[in-house]
């Protein structure tokens, strides 16, 4: 399970050492390759599959519709709607096994869904508390 134990605080919160000190953030993206769009429906089910995996690696997760660029190999540029999945954690767990894990899943998904690459984002110093 993830670090998610509610803390108590005399004052001030932020004095206090925070449960989780970095952000992971998965962007699910709405395509199959550079075949095009996939359906509502499966973007969705994408979308279920990695914060469900996240919640139960990490204790949590947060979906954030956002619109995705990038540039293909071949040079094309794509736009597509993608879901940002993001969690709290520490650096530890992400060194350690609960890392592992991710990086399987990202592999996996990533040829699952004809990807040429999945970002996956690490935010430093962002600091989550449980009240």
């Amino acid at each position: 399970m993830g670090n998610t134990q509610t803390q108590t605080f005399n004052n001030n919160l932020f004095t206090q050492k925070p449960a989780c000190t970095h952000s992971l953030i998965i962007y699910v993206p709405s395509t199959q390759g550079l075949k095009g769009a996939i359906s509502q429906e499966e973007h969705n089910k994408r979308t279920k599959h990695i914060a469900n995996y996240m919640s139960d690696l990490f204790g949590g997760a947060t979906v954030t519709n956002a619109s995705g660029k990038y540039k293909a190999n071949n040079g094309e540029r794509v736009s597509e709607p993608v879901n940002q999945v993001a969690t709290a954690c520490t650096w530890e767990q992400l060194q350690g096994a609960k890392g592992e894990q991710v990086s399987n899943l990202i592999a996996s998904v990533k040829n699952t869904w004809g990807q040429e690459s999945i970002a996956v984002e690490v935010v430093n110093n962002s600091n989550m508390y449980f009240v």
